[in-house]
């Protein structure tokens, strides 16, 4: 899971990311239904695309799908969190998986 170093074409996208869910965050409070209280797991869910962008995909991939599961039970998209544990097993089993075929395609590499 070593991360490679930061290009400036990735570096980017990272920013260009982050700062485009923060400007959403912050529309949808303005113009929408959901208040801030609702919708700031968007920043976190982006900072963990960036951080798959950048080379720890698993890593990145956790972090944005717990807050992609959070945000839609802020939303009431998906019962409450309370209810929804389900869902979080579900991505945990999928991270497992994802981590360990990539670690077969590693060593297959190698």
């Amino acid at each position: 899971m070593a991360g490679k170093g930061f290009g400036k074409v990735t570096g980017l996208l990272a920013g260009v990311i982050l700062l485009g869910s923060v400007a959403a965050v912050f529309l949808i409070q303005n113009f929408g239904s959901w208040g801030l209280g609702a919708t700031w797991p968007a920043v976190v869910i982006a900072a963990g695309l960036c951080v798959a962008m950048v080379g720890y995909l698993e890593l990145g991939l956790g972090v944005a799908g717990i807050f992609v599961i959070w945000l839609l039970c802020n939303l009431a998209v998906i019962p409450p969190v309370g209810k929804s544990w389900p869902f979080f097993l579900i991505w945990m089993a999928v991270m497992v998986v994802v981590g360990f075929i990539r670690g077969r395609s590693g060593r297959a590499a190698a």
